[in-house]
């Protein structure tokens, strides 16, 4: 089993795409999230294992990791684990107004890349989606089976 634990990060995405088999992958998640580009490349890599993927939430799939774990063939999360989603942030800004005028629009750019993985990877529409992360939610293991962030809990 792969572990994906504590931030993502370019380094631990290196670590992460060094591990995966050529077979059959299964993955244990444990992440507050990290770095929106690492995490895609995450996504994208299961995403498109040719073998059978699953993924365990074992913590919390939070940020970029709540997308990771919508990447497998199966999806199931603890008792005890949880989702959170939000819009995509960037930690420190600087500049002027024209400058965060970018950078705003390209955060919602993100942002509904992301409300677009979620609409075609679960139960909710891009709109429903997108106001769930404007509100920054948290999921239970039930809330996430029910909204189809999961497939069973374990």
């Amino acid at each position: 089993m792969i572990l994906l634990h504590g931030e993502i990060t370019e380094a631990s995405t290196k670590t992460f795409l060094n591990q995966i088999p050529d077979g059959p992958m299964s993955i244990s998640i444990d992440s507050p999230g990290g770095d929106l580009f690492a995490g895609l490349k995450i996504y994208n890599t299961i995403l498109n294992h040719p073998h059978d993927t699953s993924i365990v939430v074992d913590g919390v799939a939070g940020s970029v990791a709540s997308v990771i774990a919508l990447a497998a063939d199966k999806t199931t999360i603890s008792k005890t684990g949880s989702f959170m989603i939000h819009n995509a942030l960037v930690p420190q800004t600087g500049g002027n107004h024209h400058d965060l005028k970018k950078v705003a629009n390209t955060l919602e750019q993100y942002s509904n890349i992301i409300a677009g993985v979620y609409a075609d990877r679960t139960k909710l529409s891009h709109d429903e989606a997108v106001e769930l992360m404007n509100n920054e939610q948290t999921f239970t293991a039930e809330d996430a089976v029910s909204l189809g962030f999961a497939n069973e809990i374990i």
